[in-house]
């Protein structure tokens, strides 16, 4: 990627960081009290967002693709690391759990519901599927039905998600619909942001970031507390997630110019799948196992500095982004490494091995 276009990854970058920093929050006793966990929570309206919207800013091609090449050039490779790492990470925190404090460990069927519904540390990829699922179907749509889908989902969502989630069980719909405009201006949009990513920095650029970034606030701290009603609550984290949108890209734009920190964040952006899976599994294999469950607790009043939340933070933090990178080069390791990033299998859709299927399927036929 050339260095005008280093901002997707430095974006992502930026994203995986925040969501490392959230965990090791939550993970480590009184964390989220800690400055950078307080630092941490302005990332809030920008991290998942960004996110999303680079995800689709990179899957705008499947509106090309036939469904066998969606399924073999895309959704195989969320789906084989989603199928295996998720049931085992869910298995591995339910063991920390019962080694710390006797908790019991979960049937079968809690994984199954957890899997199926995405109820999950890496409900991401859950959502990244059905995400990709909706962008390729909406190829059959004309362009400007496109634009229609997405500000039906914007204003149907509040009214339809609720009944459907509390009749059906689905519970990520709530959350889904929040995100999926976001996905899909990602793609659908690509080249204006690219436009608005090459002048970011534009005086003008800034008055519409700020203009933007003042109406979602407006519209989190002052709109939608005088409503008071819950069923408007995804109409409003929506909008605020867009709103939103041109901050981020102004912010990872205005990072890609710094040396040092640009590579570091675009490094993480390049890798985010293996920190995203790795990066709990390391700090449970370590902390988790090691130090939440002993005698001596993590506190504020604590006399050693070892068994301070800060302390601790910080080395999760180490431990997350350095361990779940290291994780990430499991995918060079044969077998192993495929749970992470399953070999190709496109050339099975291929018109050349298709041709060979059937001469083989006629040739069988004739003995």
């Amino acid at each position: 990627m050339n260095q005008r276009m280093a901002w997707p990854d430095i974006a992502r970058g930026i994203s995986i960081v925040g969501v490392v920093i959230l965990h090791v929050g939550l993970v480590v006793p009184f964390g989220w009290e800690t400055n950078i966990a307080l630092a941490n929570e302005y990332l809030i309206p920008l991290r998942m967002p960004i996110f999303f919207m680079v995800s689709g800013f990179f899957s705008a091609k499947i509106l090309q693709y036939r469904f066998a090449e969606l399924v073999t050039r895309r959704l195989w490779f969320l789906l084989v690391p989603y199928l295996f790492w998720t049931p085992f990470e869910l298995w591995f925190k339910s063991l920390e759990r019962w080694y710390g404090n006797g908790s019991p460990m979960p049937g079968r069927d809690f994984y199954y519901n957890n899997v199926l519904l995405g109820g999950s540390m890496y409900w991401f990829l859950h959502a990244l599927i059905l995400f990709n699922l909706i962008l390729w179907a909406s190829q059959f749509l004309a362009e400007w039905l496109r634009y229609v889908l997405v500000l039906a989902i914007i204003v149907c969502a509040p009214v339809i998600v609720p009944v459907v989630s509390e009749y059906t069980g689905l519970t990520f719909l709530g959350k889904y619909s929040i995100y999926v405009p976001v996905f899909l201006l990602g793609a659908y949009f690509k080249p204006m942001i690219i436009w608005f990513a090459d002048r970011a920095l534009s005086p003008g650029a800034l008055v519409f970031t700020l203009l933007s970034f003042l109406t979602a606030r407006d519209i989190t701290s002052w709109v939608w507390p005088q409503i008071h009603d819950i069923r408007f609550d995804i109409l409003q984290r929506c909008l605020s997630a867009l709103l939103h949108l041109p901050l981020a890209i102004t912010l990872a734009v205005y990072v890609s110019r710094l040396p040092i920190v640009s590579q570091f964040l675009q490094k993480i952006g390049q890798n985010t799948l293996g920190i995203y899976i790795g990066h709990q599994l390391v700090v449970t294999a370590t902390f988790g196992f090691f130090i939440l469950h002993r005698d001596q607790e993590i506190s504020w009043d604590a006399t050693s500095m070892l068994y301070r939340p800060t302390f601790w933070v910080i080395s999760c933090i180490i431990l997350g982004l350095g361990g779940g990178y290291l994780f990430g080069k499991l995918a060079t390791v044969p077998v192993i490494g495929w749970t992470l990033h399953p070999p190709a299998i496109n050339r099975l859709t291929s018109s050349e091995t298709s041709q060979q299927l059937t001469e083989a399927s006629y040739r069988l036929k004739q003995t």
